[in-house]
């Protein structure tokens, strides 16, 4: 009986030893206890361009939000090229305004990855799972799904280039912190041409500013490209009557451009 006693009193050390591992598990560092309402369905309010209004010149805001507030969401914000990628941009522009078309990737039905896809028109699901340890984001726009990993975890080493990259991230209290890397260069911002290169580094800040207004602040850094940082604010409102809808670009992809031209496969047939 009594070298019962030294088993016991080890399986019990033991399970202690577990409990307090998974309870170090469950209460992940700097996950806020209450975490923020971000889950559901948003629409974006800000448009789809940075460095122009897209919004028409149109406050899209209810009443009662602040104009400090409104000013950031649709003031447009000029890309900070350096002197070659400035020039490139420019014959790009004069090329567009002469009627030659912006070899857009997505008029092929590529996806536009980050961060192109978090300013798109059509609206996204954010999910949070894990007890705030990942983040999900569903996009309408081509389908996209975006996972961000809170529990710790840093950048591999050996990233293969993808459009959406590598998401890290953690809380500011109810603040959520990302930053991206490991982005193809070969996607643009907006369908206005500006490009950027594999060194290009997203970071997004995301808050509620009431319960059905969510503010995102993107910083875009790239040194081949940029001079500063690029940074830009969307403004999204909580839409709780829809749902995510069917993305099939291959069934409405009636123009595509080859060799710079765009042709209408429809008409073709």
């Amino acid at each position: 009986m009594a070298a019962s006693v030294p088993c016991f009193s080890t399986a019990l050390a033991i399970c202690a030893l577990a409990f307090s591992v998974t309870t170090a598990q469950a209460a992940a560092p700097g996950v806020p206890a209450n975490l923020p309402a971000f889950e559901g369905i948003w629409e974006n309010l800000s448009g789809i361009h940075i460095d122009r209004l897209s919004t028409g010149g149109v406050n899209p805001l209810s009443t009662g939000t602040s104009d400090s507030t409104v000013a950031r969401h649709f003031r447009p914000v000029a890309a900070p090229y350096n002197a070659v990628y400035a020039a490139e941009y420019e014959n790009v522009r004069a090329s567009a305004a002469r009627g030659q078309p912006i070899n857009d990737p997505t008029a092929r039905c590529i996806w536009p990855g980050v961060p192109r896809v978090i300013w798109s028109p059509y609206p996204v699901e954010i999910i949070l799972s894990e007890g705030g340890k990942r983040v999900t984001f569903v996009h309408e726009y081509m389908s996209q799904v975006r996972r961000a990993y809170l529990d710790g975890r840093e950048h591999p080493s050996d990233l293969e280039p993808s459009y959406n990259g590598h998401t890290i991230g953690h809380w500011e209290g109810q603040t959520l912190v990302l930053d991206t890397v490991g982005l193809r260069e070969d996607t643009m911002f907006t369908n206005l041409g500006q490009m950027h290169s594999d060194a290009l580094r997203v970071q997004e800040r995301w808050r509620l500013i009431d319960e059905d207004l969510l503010e995102a602040q993107i910083t875009m850094t790239d040194p081949k490209v940029f001079t500063a940082p690029w940074v830009t604010y969307r403004l999204y409102r909580r839409q709780p009557t829809w749902d995510i809808m069917d993305y099939v670009c291959e069934e409405n992809n009636r123009e595509v451009i080859v060799d710079g031209v765009t042709r209408n496969v429809s008409a073709e047939r």
